[in-house]
């Protein structure tokens, strides 16, 4: 099969080599690569020449792809950019990204609005790189109807995409999360795929873009993450007739300094109250230690920023292994005294927020013993006697996953 968006690709791919200071036709297309792609300001150089600045934004744009940095026009280098490629830039006028936005919900919806008529099951490849996402951050994903207001709209566009143009040598595009927006600053946040100039596939095929393999790089812009280095899922270049499913540590660290959080936060049924499943024996005010039999497995926001409707201060004992609120009053811990904070980091959880997919509501403040517990079912046991109190407490949502 051959790409439909191969002529395009061939602009680039049939221009010669050139050195530094030679003046070659075509080279300006060269240069408009460079601009579009965030290297070389527009207006700066001299047009179908191989000038300071365009030798500049050359050798950057190889150091950014990992080829030998040679500020020639050279054989890798042409082939790099003919090459099939995410639409977003990969530097911001000549500099790396540094995105230090994430979404302040962490409760996201998606919705679908036109699938591709290259192959059947491109919704459900999308859906797994969502999962794939999900796995690997606190964050999750619910397929919403289009009409319900989604965060992240998915679909497949003309190359003349009105939002942000894929023609020639770029196949999907996506969107940063709002606050470091690039494309738009309204919901929902895109991810478009290239329909007119690109053959799609669900797996590998000679010539055809898989879809799972863009989607999980453009779900990575979603989530707010730049361009990365080569081997990466968010390496800008995307080879066709390959798949790239798995994400690596670059990229899991990268999205975990995002949504920074600590998993293994457990249920307990005897007590109704909320610990740390992580180390060390806990004490339970019920008698015993706790016991997470038929609780699934919570992620709390983890020495992270201030941000709107996530009440800070919150914090684990040490003593106990449970979680309190270190921001008021004389709390009771059910290993005696007082509960400590030392050796904990500053937990954030999610207070007053609307009822959103993959989180759990009705976890309550207890003014008594400055306690975490969840108001749903049975009795409750307080460590400052009796039971838990919700009495001027707020509503707080946790993140919740059955594993």
């Amino acid at each position: 099969m051959e790409p439909r968006g191969k002529e395009a690709h061939q602009d680039i791919g049939s221009i010669e080599t050139a050195k530094v200071g030679e003046r070659k036709a075509g080279i300006e297309l060269i240069q408009a690569h460079l601009n579009r792609f965030g290297y070389l300001e527009g207006g700066s150089y001299t047009p179908d020449e191989l000038d300071p600045e365009t030798v500049s934004a050359i050798s950057k744009y190889q150091e950014f792809q990992g080829l030998s940095v040679t500020g020639e026009f050279d054989e890798a280098t042409r082939s790099q950019m003919a090459a099939p490629r995410c639409a977003l830039p990969d530097l911001n006028h000549g500099i790396e990204f540094t995105l230090v936005c994430a979404w302040p919900n962490w409760s996201l919806t998606y919705a679908f609005d036109r699938g591709s008529t290259d192959t059947f099951g491109e919704f459900l490849a999308v859906r797994n790189a969502f999962r794939t996402w999900a796995a690997a951050v606190p964050l999750t994903f619910s397929e919403v109807d289009d009409s319900q207001n989604p965060h992240i709209l998915v679909g497949w566009r003309p190359s003349n995409d009105p939002d942000y143009d894929m023609v020639g040598d770029t196949i999907a595009h996506a969107d940063f999360p709002p606050g470091c927006f690039w494309v738009t600053n309204t919901l929902p946040k895109p991810v478009h795929f290239d329909e007119t100039e690109t053959l799609w596939s669900i797996g590998a095929v000679a010539g055809a873009m898989d879809v799972e393999t863009v989607a999980l790089h453009e779900i990575g812009h979603i989530i707010g993450l730049a361009h990365s280095d080569p081997g990466t899922v968010m390496f800008s270049h995307i080879a066709d007739g390959t798949t790239k499913r798995a994400l690596t540590t670059d990229d899991i660290d990268g999205a975990k300094a995002l949504y920074p959080s600590q998993r293994n936060w457990r249920y307990c049924a005897k007590c109704q109250g909320l610990f740390w499943a992580g180390s060390g024996d806990s004490v339970c005010p019920a008698g015993g230690e706790h016991s997470k039999t038929g609780s699934g497995n919570y992620s709390l926001r983890h020495n992270a920023p201030l941000i709107m409707q996530w009440q800070s201060n919150w914090r684990y004992c040490s003593k106990c292994k449970g979680l309190w609120w270190g921001g008021s009053g004389s709390s009771v811990c059910p290993d005696g005294g007082q509960h400590t904070k030392t050796g904990s980091g500053n937990y954030s959880l999610l207070h007053n927020a609307p009822t959103a997919p993959g989180q759990q509501r009705n976890w309550r403040y207890c003014a008594k013993c400055q306690g975490l517990w969840w108001d749903g079912s049975g009795s409750s046991v307080c460590p400052a006697g009796g039971q838990h109190t919700k009495t001027g407490s707020g509503n707080y949502s946790l993140i919740h996953r059955l594993q």
